[in-house]
């Protein structure tokens, strides 16, 4: 029978529970001991590591397109600006009953820059979305810095996405030019070990709920 988001059978005589989401089942380990929980989150830092080094590696030096070279006065843009593009951080949320996915944990990239050269295009639905750019730094003629703004066109945006995915390093035929394609090589292995982790944990549940 269905039980909140998991399901309890039963096979001679004996009840199980399969979890089709790890919530409840994390709500239960808490309610047995918290250090359960605690370890379950250290487990799903250590396993995203290789993944997040996967991801590093993937991640060009230099950016993808010219555009995006940090001139006198850098742009928010620009590569390696305000966070180097291979910045990253290994995220372990906490678990929310609305949200249709959870996140056991998670590689957050930090570096705007690296977030428009991997993703930009991606739906299409954005590229007329503002008229106009927010203001930024810019270097003028003989080093004269200031701020400006400039136009937003279908056809600037085109080209823009245009060379980023003909840019240095990119996955060619990919949505994520390099994030999602590197995290590919580490994940099969990743998720086998996230099963064995979450199968113990699910153990104790159910020895906790068959009494």
């Amino acid at each position: 029978m269905a039980v909140g988001n998991f399901q309890m059978t039963s096979a001679s005589g004996r009840v199980a529970v399969a979890f089709t989401d790890v919530q409840p089942m994390i709500q239960i380990l808490g309610q047995i001991d918290r250090e359960h929980v605690n370890k379950l989150r250290a487990n799903a830092r250590e396993i995203a590591k290789p993944v997040e080094d996967a991801i590093r590696r993937g991640i060009p030096a230099a950016p993808p397109i010219s555009g995006m070279t940090p001139a006198v006065v850098p742009g928010r843009l620009t590569w390696n600006t305000g966070f180097p593009a291979n910045s990253t951080t290994i995220q372990t949320p906490r678990l929310a009953k609305k949200k249709k996915y959870n996140s056991i944990a998670r590689v957050r990239t930090r570096s705007a820059a690296l977030g428009i050269a991997d993703m930009a295009g991606r739906s299409r639905r954005s590229m007329n979305k503002y008229p106009r750019t927010r203001e930024y730094p810019y270097t003028g003629p003989g080093n004269k810095g200031g701020m400006r703004d400039h136009k937003i066109s279908i056809t600037g945006s085109r080209k823009f996405i245009e060379n980023l995915d003909s840019g240095r390093g990119v996955k060619k035929g990919s949505a994520s030019r390099f994030v999602w394609p590197s995290a590919e090589k580490a994940l099969p292995f990743a998720r086998y070990r996230m099963e064995v982790v979450l199968n113990k944990y699910a153990a104790i549940v159910n020895a906790r709920l068959r009494g």
